[in-house]
């Protein structure tokens, strides 16, 4: 969590630090919560611990970065957000995922399960 919010530091350009994977179905849920690049920003922000549900890796990738995967309750609808940070000369944060949840999510942290990653 602290990667995120060292990414995207007060001084820090959206447009330099978000890329925002624009699929019909992150592009649905975003117009349907009426949201914009600073909403999801703020959302990641807003991310923790007991959000989280899995990581993953990037099969599509030859060097393979960790997929992240956390769920939040957004206008009583549970949002599936799946991210990855792309280590660049300057770290940036590439959202893969951001749609409204299809299937039901796990969450490890929660309700006092697991332990602080």
């Amino acid at each position: 969590m602290k990667s995120i919010h060292s990414i995207f530091d007060k001084n820090s350009n959206i447009d330099e630090t978000l890329q925002f994977i624009a699929t019909v179905k992150n592009k649905n849920t975003i117009i349907d919560l009426s949201f914009d690049e600073t909403d999801i920003v703020q959302t990641l922000l807003s991310l923790n611990i007991e959000d989280y549900s899995e990581t993953l890796l990037d099969n599509r990738d030859s060097d393979p970065p960790k997929l992240y995967v956390f769920g939040k309750t957004i206008q009583n609808m549970e949002v599936y957000i799946k991210f990855k940070i792309k280590e660049t000369q300057n770290k940036m944060i590439i959202c893969v995922s951001f749609h409204y949840s299809e299937h039901t999510m796990n969450y490890p942290y929660r309700n006092g399960k697991g332990r602080s990653i």
